[in-house]
């Protein structure tokens, strides 16, 4: 929410809005994307969670891609703005804290 501008955040508080289809990929429970990390966040959301000392993430580089698929959702404005908000959260909390860690482009605009 924080990344969203403030005409999108209050588009989400009123319009209830929760969140962005599924993809359809399925994600089994023991993997470690699925498994909710020690501190409690969310699946896939604690970059802590997935260091080498945890043993989650032993690789020279990987591209991390979010399991929503905000690019068909009907509101091509809000659909923008989710997904710049989307970009810019995971460069400030995940690309730039972890050199191995890269992003793809995501949404049609």
């Amino acid at each position: 929410m924080p990344y969203l501008p403030e005409v999108w955040q209050i588009y989400v508080r009123e319009s209830g809005f929760k969140q962005c289809p599924p993809l359809g990929i399925e994600v089994k429970p023991n993997a470690p994307a699925a498994r909710a990390s020690p501190s409690g966040r969310l699946p896939g959301s604690d970059l802590a969670f997935f260091k080498p000392a945890s043993r989650l993430l032993e690789i020279e580089r990987a591209i991390v891609n979010p399991l929503y698929a905000a690019d068909y959702l009907p509101n091509v404005r809000f659909r923008r703005g989710l997904c710049s908000a989307h970009n810019d959260y995971m460069i400030e909390n995940w690309y730039e804290k972890d050199e191995r860690l890269y992003g793809s482009f995501w949404c049609r605009l």
